[in-house]
């Protein structure tokens, strides 16, 4: 299990999901267990190559409570985040809404059909 965070400079809205962690311009934080992708030297440098940063997966928390986090938006899927994730995120700043990613995962690629 794992949370990324994708924030971006063209809109004001961060997204977090299950599926997949965060601050700054245009950036991806995958929070995880480090310990159970760490092993992995192709997924790594993958990642890596990405600009994907790994953070401890407890992490999202503070996170998401930051001050960096005070005024943005997060879209967050009501079908799949938790009620503590939910509670991290000042309602104001909660846009719930479908995840993008479950769209984009139903679509299947040559290989996968």
């Amino acid at each position: 299990l794992a949370y990324a965070l994708v924030t971006t400079t063209t809109t004001t809205t961060t997204t977090t999901t299950s599926e997949g962690g965060g601050g700054g311009d245009d950036s991806v934080v995958l929070f995880c267990e480090k310990s159970k992708v760490a092993h992995d030297r192709r997924l790594m440098k993958h990642l890596q190559d990405a600009g994907v940063r790994l953070a401890p997966y407890d992490d999202i928390f503070a996170t998401l409570k930051s001050s960096e986090f005070a005024d943005k938006k997060v879209l967050m899927d009501p079908a799949r985040v938790s009620a503590a994730l939910l509670e991290a995120v000042d309602e104001d700043n909660r846009v719930l809404a479908s995840s993008p990613l479950a769209l984009m995962k139903a679509v299947k690629n040559p290989q996968e059909i």
